[in-house]
């Protein structure tokens, strides 16, 4: 996200022309707000902390509240994080409206105001699993989800999509609903959410960003990482989950060499030379030696990325997107 902010914002103009975009964009429903929501928002949490009060708050004396936030332990902040506000997901969120990000995102990149830069960036193909690893029922985390009715999964796989994405669009949630198998249908309705959050925050929101780039003077590569290594605590159905790609671009398994196999090390050594190659030479290098094809809206093609497999996506399912995109941007 916070490179699509960037790539809007007038305060960084010239400062970079390549960019490695991961873990979401700023099209993603809700995810950018006016900057009034989050003074709200950061004054109860300040309050909270001990650090203002209703007649001196950030907007009457900023100042002296960030000094006394600064001056208190990280520790101490995180406990006051964790309790200000009774939500299952607390998040402050960018904002727009004011000097760095005077339009809001997707009425800026509408008209068209944004960088020509080279992007790669993608998705992970389970984005969407983390978020329901995320909530408190653990009942769902189980592979064959036996100790949970349907009537109750129902409820709180509703209740995480509404977390995720306040304004559940019933229309494109049908296209989901509809590919429940309903011989296995608990696990095909959990797999079902997921897949809409998947789409709605992350696949549709690279899909139009893509779009968007790649129609002016900007190259764009796609990527969908599918890779979940045997070491990895997430639950098996949860596949390749939300931010996984990450740690493999960050070299995380050379790092922690006791969390990962050999075979992630590798891994990650391929995908840290895709990255370095793109922001070297502004064309990733695959393994395989292959050239990566550009992203376009004619040919929105994608590369999977996964040890081994190494291969280009021209058949992914985006018709859901525009569908997507009518209640989005």
């Amino acid at each position: 996200m916070s490179i699509q902010a960037h790539i809007l914002s007038p305060l960084s103009e010239g400062l970079f022309r390549r960019a490695i975009m991961m873990s979401g964009t700023l099209y993603c429903p809700g995810v950018a707000v006016e900057s009034d929501d989050m003074l709200r928002r950061a004054n109860r949490f300040a309050r909270h902390a001990g650090c203002a009060t209703l007649a001196k708050d950030l907007a009457t004396h900023p100042d002296g509240v960030l000094e006394c936030l600064r001056a208190k332990p990280a520790e101490e902040l995180q406990v006051h994080y964790e309790n200000f506000e009774h939500r299952i997901i607390k998040r402050f969120l960018p904002i727009h409206g004011d000097e760095f990000l005077p339009v809001a995102p997707c009425l800026a990149m509408a008209r068209g105001l944004f960088k020509n830069v080279d992007i790669m960036g993608g998705v992970t193909q389970d984005e969407g699993t983390f978020m329901v690893i995320a909530q408190p029922d653990k009942r769902l985390l189980e592979e064959d989800l036996q100790h949970i009715i349907e009537e109750e999964m129902e409820t709180v796989l509703h209740s995480v999509m509404r977390v995720w994405t306040p304004e559940v669009n019933s229309d494109v949630w049908r296209h989901y609903e509809n590919q429940v198998n309903p011989s296995t249908w608990k696990v095909s309705y959990r797999k079902a959410a997921a897949d809409y959050i998947t789409d709605n925050l992350f696949k549709c929101p690279h899909k139009l960003l893509s779009d968007r780039l790649s129609s002016r003077e900007s190259s764009v590569y796609s990527y969908v990482f599918g890779h979940r290594s045997e070491m990895t605590p997430l639950p098996k159905w949860a596949g390749a989950s939300h931010a996984g790609d990450i740690f493999y671009f960050f070299g995380l398994p050379l790092v922690y060499p006791d969390q990962y196999t050999d075979g992630d090390r590798e891994f990650s050594k391929d995908v840290m030379k895709m990255a370095c190659t793109f922001a070297k030479q502004g064309v990733p290098e695959l393994p395989t030696g292959e050239k990566w094809p550009r992203y376009s809206v004619e040919d929105p093609v994608s590369v999977y990325v996964k040890p081994g497999n190494f291969t280009t996506l021209r058949d992914l399912d985006l018709s859901i997107c525009d569908l997507w995109q009518e209640g989005t941007c």
